[in-house]
């Protein structure tokens, strides 16, 4: 689709028509019938683009938890540990993941989400780790205000992504009713073909999430079962207390260096990660998340990630 759909000529509204059509997939994919979808490029940039927006308008209060990628991280005033109203009050921001991208944890995201509303507070979802891998809750406006995604991460093209934002929270932001320069957040030209093929790959990954969910608890199972037969030492690191997405593990392996056993296996063409995001930018803070699950440095220093897809 070449056409500018910021432009008023032919091929300008033929492409417009197609990046709202697009728009429009995303929020049936999601199960919203209100708010608007805005597309641009990773989530790391949409988060950027919400965050300066936010600044812009006064000084709110930007809560997060400890286990937040860092794109969000770096944008919180305070962290906590626990989930609870006693640290949330009126216009807060809160951040908060749906599933952890380092152990796959999965949080009670609705009741988090229900509780920033109790107060007026505004609630924004991490869902980068959650389409194609876990069913999103089809009761999502009710507790959600904003949703964020990276497409890459369910096989949709590099570099781009898409926010769904609820209309109070749309009101808040002050964003405009016109769809041109993505409601007035995200200057310049969006790419309409990315857009498009982002859509047609959210509705596979979440028309396929419950199967996925499935099969690859049976990987994970067989994974470690299979390392543990070989005499091992290995250890599932997540929360017992919360279910979990078995496309993402964290696997604590004692005295071996996760590091260097990712570079060893990649010489095999295995390809798996380190304990820490692949954004970490700061060596200081590679263990941070890991940290937050109970480990000690040096124990998330010998932590490896496994994922599992369709091309896994």
């Amino acid at each position: 689709i070449p056409g500018n759909p910021n432009s008023s000529h032919a091929l300008g509204l033929q492409a417009n028509q197609a990046l709202n059509e697009a728009r429009q997939r995303i929020m049936d994919c999601l199960g919203v019938k209100s708010g608007k979808v805005l597309i641009g490029g990773t989530a790391s940039q949409l988060v950027d683009n919400l965050m300066l927006r936010i600044y812009s308008l006064g000084n709110y209060n930007i809560l997060g938890s400890v286990y937040e990628h860092d794109c969000f991280n770096r944008w919180l005033d305070n962290r906590f540990v626990e989930n609870s109203k006693k640290y949330i009050f009126k216009n807060d921001i809160v951040c908060h993941m749906t599933i952890n991208n380092i152990t796959g944890t999965i949080f009670p995201v609705e009741e988090i989400g229900k509780m920033c509303r109790d107060v007026e507070a505004y609630y924004i979802m991490d869902a980068v780790a959650t389409i194609g891998h876990y069913p999103i809750s089809d009761n999502l406006e009710s507790f959600c205000d904003c949703l964020i995604t990276s497409a890459h991460k369910y096989g949709g093209p590099q570099g781009t992504g898409c926010m769904w934002v609820s209309d109070r929270f749309a009101k808040f932001l002050e964003l405009s009713d016109d769809s041109h320069e993505e409601y007035g957040l995200i200057h310049g030209t969006p790419n309409v073909s990315a857009a498009v093929a982002m859509s047609c790959a959210m509705e596979y990954a979440i028309a396929n999430a419950t199967n996925n969910w499935i099969e690859h608890r049976g990987l994970a199972s067989k994974m470690l079962f299979d390392l543990e037969d070989k005499g091992i030492e290995v250890r599932l690191v997540c929360d017992e207390s919360l279910p979990k997405a078995h496309s993402i593990n964290a696997l604590y392996l004692s005295n071996i260096n996760g590091d260097a056993l990712t570079q060893y296996l990649s010489t095999k063409s295995i390809y798996i990660s380190s304990g820490h995001s692949a954004c970490v930018s700061n060596a200081a803070d590679a263990t941070r998340v890991l940290e937050a699950f109970g480990l000690t440095k040096e124990q998330a220093s010998q932590t490896v990630r496994i994922s599992f897809g369709e091309d896994t």
